[in-house]
């Protein structure tokens, strides 16, 4: 049996996959592991000046970068996707300005959509619960590999507490989520990601964003690991058959980003999907999915969104 996360979102069937470069990603731009202290002089969007200060135990107060190792090494990337040049409209007042944004610096409950499988691609499951909480994430800078760039570390937890009822025997599993995305304050576009199915994962991608006729690398990585708790199965009063499992997914992300810029934050759709998107019927997926840089809808309703400051507090 298959356990996997997965990604709602209205666009996926239209997301890009562009080609992949496998191994240690040498069109992109990583960070310099280990090396915490030798570029402390430098850099912006700390850990003090975001409010996301973590664990600063191994933090020295006059360097903006963390001190310590990163989770994770840039040579541990298995796939790195590289995406055109994107260019930025240039902008008089920055969108985040212009709109009321909720800031959060707490955790984040957000809904999510438990399907069951059977061999024969029936759904076999009704969701008793279907909201799952990630964590407060923690954000620490590090000097990047290339001069005039740093690089912030984003690591969160998201919990799926399981509570469904049973019809059958489950095939194959889908948790499907909004997770955690990231956008720039200033234009109010939403920054590249990837998203893959499997329960762990190493990937990342590479483009450049063009504004005001100047060019900045842009770099992103995702880490992830996914542990499914014991399953658990009991008889409610009326006989049905009901799971529960707690499933937990924690993910490191990485943002390379030009070390003057002030404008990332984290953001995630919090607005009760569950009833009005259609979920899979079917097991039938890509293994990765990546996403182009687009901007933010005006359209769309904000207080469905929550706002998190990576090298920006509001």
């Amino acid at each position: 049996m298959k356990k996997q996360i997965s990604i709602t979102l209205v666009a996926v069937i239209l997301a890009l996959s562009l080609t992949s470069c496998s191994g240690t990603g040498k069109t992109g731009i990583g960070w310099t592991s280990g090396q915490g202290s030798s570029r402390g002089s430098g850099g912006i969007g700390s850990n003090s000046s975001s409010g996301n200060s973590g664990n600063n135990s191994d933090s020295d107060p006059e360097s903006k970068f963390y001190q310590g190792d990163p989770e994770y090494d840039f040579s541990e990337v298995e796939n790195v996707f590289r995406q055109h040049e994107y260019y930025l409209d240039t902008v008089d007042v920055p969108w985040g300005e212009k709109h009321d944004l909720h800031m959060v610096n707490g955790q984040i409950q957000t809904y999510f959509r438990y399907t069951a499988f059977d061999s024969n691609d029936n759904i076999i499951n009704k969701d008793l619960d279907n909201v799952s909480t990630i964590s407060r994430p923690r954000v620490r800078a590090f000097p990047a590999d290339k001069k005039g760039y740093v690089v912030y570390e984003v690591m969160y937890t998201q919990i799926f507490p399981i509570r469904s009822i049973m019809y059958g025997t489950p095939d194959f599993e889908l948790y499907e989520s909004e997770e955690v995305y990231y956008l720039d304050y200033y234009t109010g576009t939403k920054l590249p990601y990837l998203r893959a199915f499997e329960r762990k994962t190493k990937n990342g991608l590479y483009t450049q964003f063009v504004y005001d006729g100047k060019r900045y690398d842009f770099g992103y990585y995702e880490f992830k690991v996914q542990d499914d708790g014991e399953a658990v199965y009991s008889l409610d009063e009326d006989c049905n058959k009901i799971l529960t499992e707690t499933v937990t997914v924690t993910r490191t992300d990485y943002l390379v980003v030009p070390e003057d810029y002030d404008g990332l934050l984290l953001y995630v759709y919090v607005g009760d999907w569950t009833d009005t998107r259609p979920g899979f019927t079917s097991r039938d997926h890509q293994d990765i999915y990546t996403f182009r840089p687009e901007p933010f809808d005006d359209e769309e309703n904000l207080d469905d969104y929550v706002f998190f400051g990576i090298s920006r507090s509001k």
